[in-house]
């Protein structure tokens, strides 16, 4: 029997085309599928990881895990039990020096930030002054060589406007 494109069979030579019966679902108003009186049936346990699972075979799973589960808390069930008692001591202790180093470390981390932002901002406070220093030294010194020559100037000016007495 062989299938066309269109999901036809013909059943031998010149037969007619009959449709392959496909299963539907109905659909609720939002397009999902409404599954509310529909049971699935003769579905295999999963083989594959993305195979959907049944309840039955999920339960028999968790009995059998029950089932080795129990002779080994019978054994070892003290041990068990004191074993999750240090680790829970354990995860407080830790828990109380992670507090207490926070409580001691960020003070000193903060401490040490504005010690250096403060030596940062004394070294560029000095920085500046210097420059400002120099540059006002600097022109300073062009004030007085521009005085000197401009005196010069004068006297060179008055000697020839001013006839000699004389």
């Amino acid at each position: 029997m062989s299938v066309d494109k269109f999901g036809h069979h013909s059943r031998g030579g010149g037969g007619s085309a009959q449709k392959v019966t496909r299963v539907t679902f109905p659909h609720t108003s939002d397009g999902n599928i409404n599954a509310a009186n529909v049971k699935i049936c003769n579905v295999k346990d999963p083989s594959e990881n993305c195979d959907t699972a049944t309840k039955k075979y999920v339960d028999a799973q968790i009995n059998g895990l029950r089932n080795i589960q129990s002779p080994l808390i019978q054994t070892h069930g003290e041990l068990l039990m004191k074993k999750t008692g240090e680790i829970e001591g354990l995860a407080i202790g830790l828990n109380e020096v992670r507090e207490e180093l926070h409580k001691t470390t960020v003070p000193l981390l903060e401490q040490k930030l504005q010690k250096i932002m403060k030596n940062d901002l004394n070294t560029l406070k000095k920085d500046t002054e210097n420059n400002v220093n120099k540059l006002l030294q600097q022109k300073t010194n062009d004030i007085k060589n521009l005085t000197m020559e401009l005196n010069e100037v004068r006297k060179e000016l008055h000697k020839t406007t001013v006839p000699p007495l004389g």
